[in-house]
């Protein structure tokens, strides 16, 4: 048994935070080793079993009393000393990806990797996220979400958003999303409001049945004047805010995002990304073992049937890496 440490850079989003979380997690789960990770950053304090630790763990935790402000720069400084060191080469057990590939699969998905001599050591530490376990987080999925239980207080408001909603209606999540989209990828992923009307008015004919009702989720004020002859709500939360009121809807719309389906996978729902799929720039092996479906079909089939989508994309190791 090792210990295993998460420092990754503690800033960024939120999704490719908890994803690195989720895979590394599955991997510790599955062979009994200890994690640790300040690489949470504070997305820690979300989470009822992360908040209050020095160093978050779902494995040894260990509560403190410490000031929140010295929390964050003991972790941050933890980060920064350990993530210099194994860019200079002086730290042992640092599992690199190795090079050639773009990211490489944890145990169970692949358990030839880290290499055994790795699993000898006493500390092992990650300094990016460039792994994967399609197959760890869905056998592990129930751990995996008790470990992001959200705070209780944060837990209620969720509950909250998600009674105020008319029972009797399909509620579908629209992921509006701009802010660094703009430039990610030179915009590829950034559409204007009329794409996502678009897409909304073509799931609304096919679920004309079920009288869809979209909750908008953004980083920037939206009205429901973007999206005429549809039933819409704002959602207008903060970041965490919109994570659990994601992970409550049935289905999330919008382009490729680590945040919605990482919020899919928590409420065991299904993410519809569209627009250029995440394979045009490598970056499929990303949603791999994750809900994600790529067409009206497909979101359709997922909701009338949900193991389709855990059978598509529960994650047998066909990953391609290279």
């Amino acid at each position: 048994m090792a210990e295993v440490w998460l420092v990754n850079r503690a800033t960024g989003q939120m999704g490719n935070r908890l994803m690195f979380f989720a895979a590394v997690y599955a991997w510790c789960l599955h062979e009994g080793h200890d994690l640790f990770c300040p690489g949470l950053g504070g997305c820690a304090e979300f989470f009822a079993p992360r908040a209050g630790h020095l160093w978050p763990s779902p494995t040894r935790p260990v509560p403190t009393d410490l000031h929140p402000a010295f929390i964050a720069r003991t972790r941050q400084g933890r980060i920064d000393r350990t993530r210099l060191l194994a860019k200079l080469h002086l730290l042992p057990g640092v599992v690199r990806k190795p090079s050639g590939i773009v990211a490489y699969p944890l145990p169970p998905t692949d358990d030839s990797f880290p290499p055994p001599n790795f699993r000898r050591g006493r500390r092992l530490y990650l300094p990016a996220w460039r792994c994967f376990n399609p197959v760890g987080i869905q056998r592990y999925r129930a751990q995996i979400v008790a470990a992001l239980t959200a705070r209780p207080d944060l837990t209620r408001a969720a509950d909250d958003f998600a009674a105020s909603l008319d029972p009797t209606r399909l509620h579908i999540g629209v992921h509006v999303r701009r802010g660094d989209y703009r430039n990610f990828l030179a915009g590829k992923h950034f559409h204007p409001a009329s794409v996502y009307h678009q897409q909304m008015r073509a799931i609304a004919e096919r679920f004309a049945d079920r009288r869809p009702q979209f909750v908008i989720f953004s980083d920037e004020p939206r009205n429901p004047g973007e999206f005429p002859g549809l039933d819409v709500v704002i959602s207008g939360g903060d970041m965490i805010a919109d994570l659990l009121r994601m992970a409550r809807m049935p289905a999330v719309v919008g382009p490729m995002s680590s945040f919605s389906a990482m919020a899919s996978y928590l409420g065991n729902g299904v993410a519809y990304h569209f627009g250029p799929h995440a394979g045009e720039d490598n970056l499929q092996w990303v949603y791999h073992g994750y809900p994600v479906v790529h067409s009206v079909d497909e979101l359709h089939a997922a909701l009338g049937d949900p193991t389709t989508i855990t059978s598509t994309h529960a994650g047998t190791p066909g990953y391609p890496i290279e």
